[in-house]
């Protein structure tokens, strides 16, 4: 805020960051699942559909918390009043 940026954009780059860190771990998780999932024997066809599904959507549910929850660091990091920042660093 000190070099011109506005509260609005420092709340986006705040949860601009959360949700990439956030969408970065579910895919590496995923990644990581499947790769030990060939060792469990089941194949690559099982009858887990749904289960596979209840995984996804938790996995999009843990992102959107994950993205909610960080709204309240995001408006502290904006209301930080920049001379004090300034002094701090």
């Amino acid at each position: 805020m000190a070099l011109g940026s506005t509260r609005g954009l420092v709340m986006e780059e705040v949860m601009r960051r959360v949700a990439i860190l956030m969408v970065a771990g579910v895919g590496i998780g995923w990644m990581l699942t499947l790769a030990l999932k060939e060792g469990d024997g089941l194949g690559g066809r099982d009858a887990c559909r749904p289960r596979r599904c209840a995984v996804g959507g938790s996995d999009c549910g843990m992102i959107a918390v994950g993205v909610l929850v960080s709204v309240a660091p995001a408006r502290r990091a904006a209301t930080i009043d920049p001379m004090q920042a300034l002094r701090n660093e």
